[in-house]
């Protein structure tokens, strides 16, 4: 026989709703990561209602969070003595743990908040099957609604007009300081002045033959971000974590890989080497080449790093590597996988870049989406997705010339293709100038000035 659970109050936890106030008020970066799950009503304590709902309304108007902006804010509202006075959101702050697990924090009180509409839902329901009075077939509906509630998904709905108010602030902060390259500079001349940058909340997919340099362009700039100060992580799972700092390393001192690799290094290279090393230990990267990461794995690590670390891009090399499971087949898996790092991207607000295989297909001057492994969906959640192919025209058949052209470009041209020439001595790719008169002069784009 079932037994029954007597309930003496409402599901909640004080504690929980206090650490993720709390945690926004010692770090407001971590609001980013608290807000996909939770808003003001998800709070069973009134006054913890009042503070959240006052840093939404401040968040939406670009204002400082700290202690004495939220004191004023609610003090304009006269709801400061209510909640306890600043003594009380000093409080918060003293009595939470660490900033670093505030989204742990707002999964207990979403959860919280699903169980008390659930019993709102059921009590309704029993109260109404009870009423014999009632016509059961006008009453359902209403707690279906209610249950549905109970049930809401971390995606936030608003206003049209809320969303134009955004679009309006982001237009005028651009215009205030106006600039070709509005995202994340690539370091790649002509690719950034086609894209304006790698964009954030955007994944940009790179595809391409095998021995292309799939894995060296995207290398090459997730550098240059760095070196701009954008941080970032590169989540090696196709090279070694040496090879990948090898040739990072030899544009960076200008001494071959190979040498390196021999060891036939001289004293002047040794000492090129390190002055290398010293300026690249200061760049903002980080490195995994673990094998066992997953996308959920990822999306965590990069929720953690861009609350310690500001974190604003990361790079995947490459995507079929990724160890999460799927019944079903590998191509389904692969797009579930793109999917699933596209979301991140949108969540956390970084850019992402992608790099995949392509099929035989894709062999072609100029490969269309339907060249990239993988189910339909891989090619349709990437905003930009570009193919590297070898260059055969007559002008190049004998230079180490490689086309990189558009699959997909989300708000531009796809009918536009650009030629990056690979250094003969050193792992970097520069752009070559277009004007026919000049084809076999290379743009000068040193990549230890980037």
């Amino acid at each position: 026989m079932t037994e029954f659970m007597e309930i003496t109050s409402q599901p909640n936890s004080k504690e929980a709703e206090e650490a993720v106030l709390g945690s926004i008020l010692l770090n407001p970066e971590s609001y980013r990561s608290i807000s996909p799950f939770i808003n003001a009503d998800d709070f069973y304590v009134i006054r913890n209602q009042w503070i959240f709902s006052c840093i939404e309304d401040m968040i939406r108007k670009h204002i400082e969070i700290d202690i004495l902006t939220v004191s004023q804010k609610l003090q304009d509202e006269n709801k400061l003595s209510d909640i306890g006075g600043q003594q009380y959101l000093l409080g918060l702050i003293n009595n939470t743990p660490t900033s670093l697990h505030g989204e742990h924090y707002a999964r207990i009180v979403q959860n919280l908040s699903k169980r008390r509409n659930m019993l709102i839902a059921a009590n309704g329901l029993a109260k109404n099957a009870y009423d014999l009075e009632n016509d059961i077939d006008e009453v359902i509906p209403s707690h279906i609604s209610t249950i549905l509630k109970s049930l809401k998904t971390e995606n936030k709905t608003e206003r049209l007009s809320v969303g134009l108010g955004k679009l309006w602030d982001d237009i005028q902060k651009r215009r205030d300081s106006p600039k070709e390259i509005f995202g994340l500079s690539t370091g790649i001349n002509k690719l950034d002045e086609v894209t304006g940058g790698i964009q954030k909340m955007e994944t940009f997919m790179i595809s391409g033959e095998p021995g292309l340099g799939k894995s060296l362009l995207s290398i090459q700039i997730a550098f240059s971000m760095a070196k701009a100060g954008h941080a970032g992580i590169i989540y090696e799972l196709e090279m070694g974590q040496l090879n990948t700092l090898r040739r990072s390393l030899s544009n960076e001192s200008r001494v071959e890989a190979r040498a390196m690799k021999t060891g036939y290094v001289n004293d002047s290279q040794m000492s090129d080497i390190g002055e290398a090393i010293s300026r690249m230990e200061k760049l903002p990267i980080f490195i995994s080449n673990s094998t066992s990461w997953t996308t959920a794995g990822i999306r965590a690590d990069i929720t953690r790093l861009k609350q310690e670390h500001c974190i604003e891009w990361f790079l995947v090399d490459y995507l079929g590597k990724l160890k999460d499971k799927y019944n079903g087949k590998e191509f389904e898996r692969i797009g579930l996988m793109g999917s699933a790092l596209h979301d991140t991207c949108m969540e956390l607000n970084v850019a992402g870049i992608l790099i995949h295989t392509m099929n035989k297909a894709g062999y072609t001057d100029n490969p269309g989406m339907e060249a990239l492994s993988g189910d339909t969906k891989t090619g349709y959640d990437p905003d930009v997705a570009v193919f590297l192919t070898k260059n055969e025209t007559r002008e190049y058949k004998n230079k180490n010339v490689i086309n990189l052209s558009f699959g997909k470009f989300r708000e531009g041209s796809t009918n536009q293709t650009i030629k990056l020439s690979r250094h003969a001595n050193f792992p970097q790719f520069e752009t070559l100038i277009e004007n026919d008169q000049f084809k076999d002069r290379e743009v000068k784009q040193d990549y230890r000035t980037q």
